[in-house]
């Protein structure tokens, strides 16, 4: 069983689950822990190897407030449900919904895509904003790209790799994917 930690963020209370650490087991022994990529609002984000299938992927564990909420845990996984549907390159792909009562966890598996957040990068900048030739591009990619329903900074990720130069990522308030 897992006991939560509340950490205090900004003018609400941002709920995590952290007590996790690397090298560590979850989802019956499938997943292992590599190290945590991301923190927010809904939880905390994992950089993982599956297991089974030998690959990286994300894991995004809910917050202690869904997981001992059934109704909320029952939108998730309608939601969990709608989001597997699509399948677009603009898209970051949604595996799995993963509740196992006995471990105490409630999570997502998804697409892991490399990248500094949006937000992480934007902190970067010598003045903290982007200059426009830079920021035209993605611009572009995200008015092309699917909906998607944050205008949160931290939902949206800067990938440089050249296999993905061209691709903006989104999902359901998960992440977006935006090349250079």
């Amino acid at each position: 069983m897992v006991s939560p930690e509340c950490v205090r963020k900004g003018n609400g209370m941002n709920l995590a689950l952290n007590p996790f650490v690397p090298g560590q087991l979850v989802g019956a022994g499938r997943f292992k822990l590599v190290k945590q990529i991301g923190q927010g609002g809904m939880g905390v984000v994992w950089l993982a190897e599956d297991e089974q299938l030998q690959e990286a992927v994300a894991l995004k564990f809910v917050s202690p407030l869904m997981q001992n909420d059934p109704e909320a845990l029952a939108g998730l996984r309608r939601e969990t449900i709608r989001a597997r549907r699509l399948t677009h390159p603009r898209i970051v792909r949604i595996h799995d919904f993963h509740h196992l009562p006995g471990e105490g966890l409630a999570f997502l598996s998804m697409e892991y895509v490399a990248g500094q957040s949006l937000e992480q990068e934007r902190r970067k900048q010598p003045d903290g904003c982007f200059p426009w030739p830079v920021l035209a591009p993605w611009v572009g990619q995200l008015l092309r790209g699917a909906s998607w329903r944050t205008d949160d900074p931290a939902y949206l990720l800067a990938s440089y790799r050249a296999s993905d130069t061209s691709r903006a990522r989104s999902s359901y308030g998960f992440r977006i994917v935006l090349g250079g």
